[in-house]
């Protein structure tokens, strides 16, 4: 861990424009592309036009293209960006329509050198508990793979509830759909 929690700043972003921010969410987002299962890069609708190995060289351009049009918490630490969360507000997820218009978690990013500072936690109950009154909504929805344990581990800490299971071929592949009330 490179640092302690008083140098982090938390702030909420209606939307990015400054374009030294905008670069580095691009940086770290492609930092963690393979973190996801399946990449973040694979959220294309012509994925299925690409090899294997033509797969493994794309960048998650069009997922990137996707989030700078939301909401974002962004960690800085010394002014520069160093992790983000980055969410649709009043969201209603088509599988999970009986929860009504949620904030959904597109993508929680971390710089690797921050990892292990509990930014990632941090994060999360910064969406549940100090989101602007505009953004708070009947609850938040996030989801993990069944495979990524430090994930569920934390979001059950957390206090999300397992609301469904999307299941895949594979086993580990799995992913959950966790759910949690806002705080008011």
């Amino acid at each position: 861990a490179l640092n302690h929690k008083e140098n982090f700043i938390f702030e909420f972003r209606k939307n990015v424009t400054n374009y030294l921010d905008l670069k580095r969410i691009w940086n770290i987002l492609c930092e963690c592309d393979k973190d996801y299962i399946p990449p973040l890069s694979w959220y294309r609708n012509d994925i299925d036009d690409f090899t294997e190995e033509q797969k493994q060289y794309l960048v998650p351009n069009v997922f990137y293209k996707h989030i700078i049009k939301h909401p974002f918490i962004v960690v800085r630490e010394k002014g520069k960006i160093v992790g983000f969360l980055s969410f649709e507000s009043n969201k209603v997820i088509g599988s999970l329509k009986e929860l009504g218009r949620v904030n959904y978690v597109n993508a929680v990013c971390i710089d690797k050198r921050y990892l292990r500072n509990g930014l990632r936690k941090d994060m999360y109950k910064y969406l549940d508990e100090r989101v602007p009154e505009e953004y708070k909504v009947c609850g938040i929805v996030t989801k993990a793979t069944q495979s990524d344990l430090n994930e569920n581990v934390m979001l059950n800490e957390l206090n999300y509830v397992k609301k469904a299971i999307l299941r895949n071929e594979e086993e580990e592949m799995n992913t959950i759909y966790y759910y949690k009330g806002i705080s008011k």
